[in-house]
């Protein structure tokens, strides 16, 4: 930042604001890993429920495999990137059901309360009151979604692949939705992308995965067990090698 070539980020932007300048080096560590610690277990949970539903419900993922293999290579030329975006609408839409299908956050969405008198439809709410929804009957429930149980992307081919608010509740309801959602998306999109171009994922007959009770944010949930193969020898190598200088990285 001192020479002027730092890439703008999250980091420089709040760097460069006042209220820095009244922080510890502790406080400003401890803003950073809020950063982090908001967007990586939800990104992290959301990843893993897509892997369920690529195991579970494995018809789809032939159907992604189709057009990652077009933009990308069928001989693992190369990864997916950001710039593909608009060419892997499937992806956005697999990423779009992965948010719907198992909401991560609570069953019960995350509370707001009104911070003065209000009425809708009839109904009268003082200041004070307290909404939240309920994540997971709208998630599953028939009316909202056809066949809501099963892992089916192509209920987002709608031609709002690039809307990821829409379609769904997982970043929350209304003007008050999670403000890191782009961030979210993006974090899934690209790890989703990768990981299905270049692994296979398999139900493990005597260890079947229990969609209902994998992992979330605020469930003490066992992992579940999958089988992970790489689609091919030339797949494996492109992950390695892209990957080889994360091999080493310690926290």
């Amino acid at each position: 930042m001192a020479s002027g070539t730092q890439r703008e980020c999250f980091g420089t932007d709040f760097l460069n604001t006042e209220e820095v300048k009244k922080m510890t080096e502790i406080q400003k560590l401890f803003v950073f890993g809020t950063l982090m610690e908001a967007g990586s277990d939800t990104s992290r949970v959301t990843i893993g429920q897509i892997i369920a539903g690529a195991a579970t419900y494995p018809d789809w993922v032939q159907r992604a495999r189709v057009q990652l293999d077009e933009v990308c290579g069928s001989k693992a030329e190369r990864l997916p990137q950001w710039e593909d975006m608009e060419r892997l609408n499937y992806i956005s839409a697999v990423v779009k059901e992965g948010f719907r299908w198992r909401p991560n956050i609570a069953e019960i969405g995350a509370p707001t309360m009104l911070i003065k008198d209000d009425e809708y439809e009839g109904y009268r709410f003082p200041a004070g009151t307290v909404f939240t929804w309920n994540a997971w009957a709208i998630a599953l429930s028939p009316e909202e979604c056809h066949q809501p149980e099963r892992f089916w992307p192509e209920r987002f081919l709608d031609g709002n692949e690039g809307n990821a608010l829409k379609g769904h509740w997982a970043f929350g309801p209304g003007r008050r939705v999670c403000v890191g959602w782009k961030v979210g998306e993006m974090n899934v999109w690209i790890a989703i992308a990768r990981l299905l171009y270049c692994f296979d994922f398999e139900e493990i007959p005597e260890r079947p995965i229990d969609t209902m009770t994998i992992p979330q944010i605020t469930k003490h949930t066992a992992p579940f067990h999958v089988k992970v193969t790489p689609r091919s020898a030339e797949h494996a190598t492109l992950i390695r090698s892209d990957c080889a200088d994360a091999v080493n990285v310690r926290f």
